[in-house]
């Protein structure tokens, strides 16, 4: 007995677009089992296999397209028809978010409650402090808060996503000078 989806893997089952159609090359006996392009809009000749061969190898999808048009087809097809934007470009949300982010955090002349909380341990250095107040964090901190918040001031800051700015060329250097120091200093325990 036959397994029950045995039908499926027997190979390839060709459907004819109407019963008894054969080729639709001049002179064919053969049926016409195999679909080829006849135009862009999507018509379709019905062709055996030698012949669809021969057609596919030699039909130009192209053919009928002026070159103005021609560039405009292969530069979306550079990005599998998708839009694409330059790295730099924000969109409304980011600049948004990254406005508020920036009034929310510092509502008190540059003094945050990270900054104040962080001033409460004297234990701290004036360096670590200084790389807390950087990278937005309060002590005491884990591995974890320190990488998500580097990555999130490394976003928000980098080059790419400003213009290449020359204040965020300086911010990203900060960041990642904060960063390492806070990463040699972390303590496994936390």
């Amino acid at each position: 007995m036959p397994h029950p989806y045995s039908h499926i893997f027997d190979g390839p089952k060709h459907s004819l677009n109407r019963e008894g159609d054969y080729c639709d090359h001049e002179n064919c006996p053969n049926l016409g089992a195999f679909k080829a392009p006849k135009n862009r809009e999507g018509d379709f000749y019905w062709f055996c296999l030698d012949h669809v061969r021969a057609y596919n190898a030699a039909w130009n999808y192209y053919q009928d397209i002026p070159d103005t048009e021609l560039e405009g087809y292969i530069r979306q097809d550079t990005t599998w028809q998708r839009p694409s934007w330059p790295l730099h470009m924000q969109t409304a949300y980011t600049k948004i978010n990254n406005v508020l982010d920036d009034f929310l955090s510092s509502p008190f002349q540059g003094h945050t409650s990270r900054e104040k909380s962080s001033e409460r341990h004297p234990q701290i250095s004036k360096e670590i402090h200084h790389a807390l107040v950087t990278l937005e964090l309060s002590y005491p901190y884990t591995k974890q808060e320190l990488k998500k918040h580097f990555r999130s001031m490394a976003k928000k800051h980098h080059p790419d996503a400003n213009h290449n700015n020359a204040a965020s060329v300086e911010k990203i250097k900060k960041i990642n000078e904060a960063y390492m120091l806070l990463k040699k200093h972390t303590p496994s325990t936390f």
